[in-house]
């Protein structure tokens, strides 16, 4: 029975398609996953680490600048085109779109072929585009009950609030793994700086300019600080140079984060959906600083959802590395330096825990084939 999985273009997009792979094809025997995806190399780099077959669409993200809306005009008819010949030779039993650009044209061909179709959508605002594949859908499967609500009429199927598919290891993986892993105190806490795949610089460079704060607290913090890729050399220049006794573990990119998250007890982020959803599987104190580029702001909108119910705290992105660190810096301390404070966060997550996102998203897809 084959399941066609598309998206793609982040880490964010791929993970947790990959997490309902497993599921899938754990409950059912039969079941072959084969993804559509990107030409980014992210997407190759985590589907041939998982041993995922894949096919590669021209399709690229919607512009609006004269140049930049050919290309998108240009790959999206021709990913339709390539979509429609893959699905005739694959006869899928149903597509899971996995949200953004690249599961747009695959949704859009499963819905006119009457396959059934299914949407992830982990933001908490629909992105462009599950808008435009939200009515082709018989299920959509979201993190959040404000999304939702969001959705209400937009769906011709069910709206079904799972959480977000995380990889069960985020869930098992215990402290003492990841402090061996990476090569940390165990009786220090760790404050953990994950940067993504590509690494966000503002994030960096706020820490950069922290770092004389940070080093007063170093005899019970730590560092973990995961820069992204060809980022680490410029940081642990700043680094260096501010002469620190605080102990701190410089890496590019890691693919164990299911062991950085199991050792650390407080997080300064971006606010990536599946990122959330980690931090909510580990219930994570986090300090978040949102992508502030884009008109939509979705990654502001995914914080809110945490720091409403007080499992985050929201420090806008002022795209200056002093204006941040002052005030990122005037929580991340007070927090650190505050077990009581930490721990009221880490309890705030209990209405957002969704146990096994990914079996239940695998489950509604069998459902959705078996009807």
């Amino acid at each position: 029975m084959m399941f066609v999985f598309a998206g793609g273009g982040t880490g964010g997009h791929l993970l947790p398609g990959l997490a309902v792979a497993k599921e899938l094809q754990a409950r059912c025997a039969e079941a072959k996953v084969h993804f559509f995806v990107t030409y980014r190399q992210i997407d190759e780099q985590i589907l041939k680490a998982a041993g995922y077959s894949y096919t590669k669409q021209m399709v690229q993200p919607f512009s609006l600048s004269p140049w930049g809306f050919l290309t998108f005009s240009y790959g999206l008819l021709s990913s339709i085109r390539d979509a429609a010949r893959a699905l005739a030779i694959l006869r899928p039993a149903a597509v899971l779109g996995l949200g953004g650009y690249a599961a747009g044209p695959m949704g859009r061909v499963a819905g006119k072929l009457k396959i059934p179709l299914g949407l992830l959508n982990p933001d908490a605002r629909p992105g462009r585009a599950n808008k435009w594949l939200a009515k082709r859908a018989a299920k959509i499967f979201v993190q959040w009950d404000r999304t939702a609500e969001s959705l209400a009429g937009r769906c011709k199927g069910e709206v079904l609030v799972t959480g977000c598919p995380v990889r069960k290891q985020i869930y098992s993986a215990r402290r003492e793994e990841g402090i061996e892993r990476f090569g940390l105190e165990a009786n220090k806490k760790v404050l953990l700086v994950p940067g993504g795949s590509q690494g966000a610089m503002n994030v960096n460079w706020t820490v950069v300019e922290l770092l004389g704060q940070l080093d007063e607290l170093s005899d019970y913090w730590q560092i973990l600080h995961l820069t992204g890729r060809g980022k680490l050399e410029a940081v642990r220049e700043g680094y260096e140079q501010a002469g620190l006794r605080i102990g701190y573990k410089l890496v590019d990119f890691t693919a164990e984060m299911p062991a950085a998250l199991a050792a650390a007890d407080v997080v300064l982020s971006r606010a990536g959906a599946s990122s959330l959803a980690e931090f909510t599987a580990r219930r994570l104190p986090a300090v978040l600083m949102p992508y502030p580029y884009g008109r939509d702001q979705h990654q502001t909108a995914n914080a809110a959802a945490l720091a409403d119910v007080g499992a985050a705290v929201i420090v806008p992105d002022k795209c200056q590395a002093k204006a941040n660190a002052a005030a990122v810096g005037e929580v991340l301390l007070d927090l650190m330096r505050s077990e009581e404070k930490l721990a009221a966060m880490s309890a705030a997550y209990e209405p957002l825990f969704k146990t096994d996102a990914a079996g239940k998203v695998a489950e509604e897809l069998l459902e959705m084939v078996a009807g």
